[in-house]
């Protein structure tokens, strides 16, 4: 029980590194962690529950870099405007709190879901998996459809650079890297930076009725079943489709997918033997995942989600303690430059030349006045190619 405690612990401290710091990823973590349990005989439940903390930790975590950096993980790249919006208003703490509120909501909601789905997941899944391509297209056409005609362009050739990127000879674990920060972060700082923002006190509050709470946790959290079940829909993607009505209702719902997108990416492997994230792939190469394991990871990954809300609740005011204090165009700068420093490291030249085109893509939904929801067609285009066989 006590090397349990210790995993656990020990996992929520490498997924608040793993949150904090753009591209490193709990994914690369996983490999690492793989290549290094060939030569050991450790406890495979140990690193069960390690590998579930760090997942939980991390996809909470990297929402402070999202508000406060502009830097995007999969799942939050379209939070990151309303939320950077928050900050520049003095809401940044604020913007943190929301998604927290729907973390936690998830964590409450998700014990009902995860019960339902048990049954329901296994009868509507091969029906899914035979006609998902014409789902997620079904439902990107009805996202153009409600914007202007250009955005039709703008998937497509986001879906050019994500077909594109696939060829290029990056690790897969670090691909989404420079593809989502140029479209997402990178383009996100230079437009601020050219409005010369200056970032206020943050201490301004934000009222969210009771019932806004609840329909936005339960809305994100049947929406995370597009996530968990249909290919190329992020969070963020999801969240539009149900909470798209005000900016404090996006944030809560895409916290809350967030949250149960990780659980059910989890419960897939009790329920059809599939992983459906990097880290329940890693759990599977370890260990047979029956109903005591999938008890563990419930336990675990409430747990690590609860504690990390607390701990992210707590760093998001330190943060906004001192950034308030920064001159925002050296901040910038500092942040583009650190951003492209990483790209290189982890990436190499290519990297970088994905990066810069993707900046570029990543300017366009502003500048033609369309959502950036669009730029998604990078991750979706290339999944209706793979179920089509292409």
């Amino acid at each position: 029980m006590f090397s349990i405690f210790l995993s656990l612990i020990f996992g929520i401290l490498v997924g608040i590194i793993c949150g904090l710091i753009p591209g490193i990823h709990p994914n690369l973590v996983n490999t690492l962690l793989l290549a290094f349990v060939m030569k050991t005989s450790i406890n495979p439940l140990f690193l069960l529950v390690f590998i579930v903390s760090v997942s939980l930790t991390n996809v909470v975590v990297n929402f402070i870099p999202s508000v406060f950096v502009g830097v995007p993980e999969a799942g939050t790249e379209l939070s990151i405007l309303p939320a950077h919006k928050m900050l520049i208003r003095g809401a940044g703490p604020e913007a943190i709190r929301l998604f927290m509120l729907g973390c936690v909501g998830a964590v409450l909601f998700s014990s009902t879901l995860i019960s339902a789905s048990v049954f329901i997941i296994p009868k509507i899944l091969p029906f899914l998996e035979k006609y998902v391509w014409v789902i997620i297209a079904l439902i990107s056409v009805f996202l153009m459809l409600k914007d202007r005609r250009i955005s039709f362009f703008i998937f497509l050739l986001a879906g050019t650079v994500g077909v594109l990127s696939s060829k290029l000879p990056i690790s897969q674990n670090l691909v989404l890297f420079p593809l989502l920060s140029g479209m997402f972060g990178m383009s996100t700082l230079i437009l601020s930076m050219q409005k010369q923002e200056k970032i206020p006190r943050q201490d301004k509050k934000i009222v969210v009725s009771k019932n806004t709470i609840y329909n936005s946790v339960i809305k994100g959290s049947f929406a995370c079943l597009l996530t968990s079940l249909l290919p190329g829909i992020s969070a963020s993607a999801a969240a539009m489709l149900v909470s798209a009505s005000s900016t404090e209702s996006f944030l809560i719902s895409v916290g809350s997918i967030q949250v149960i997108n990780m659980f059910f990416s989890f419960l897939m492997l009790w329920l059809i033997g599939k992983g459906r994230s990097g880290s329940a792939v890693a759990i599977k190469q370890i260990v047979d995942v029956g109903i005591t394991e999938i008890k563990l990871i419930i336990i675990i990954a409430v747990l690590s989600t609860l504690i990390s809300v607390i701990i992210t609740f707590k760093l998001s005011k330190f943060f906004a303690k001192y950034v308030e204090k920064i001159n925002y165009r050296i901040l910038t700068i500092f942040i583009m430059t650190v951003l492209t420093t990483l790209v290189i490291i982890l990436t190499g030249p290519y990297g970088l030349l994905l990066f810069a085109t993707c900046t570029c893509l990543g300017l366009l939904p502003p500048l033609l006045k369309i959502r950036r929801v669009h730029l998604m067609g990078a991750l979706i285009i290339p999944t209706i190619l793979y179920f089509l066989g292409i």
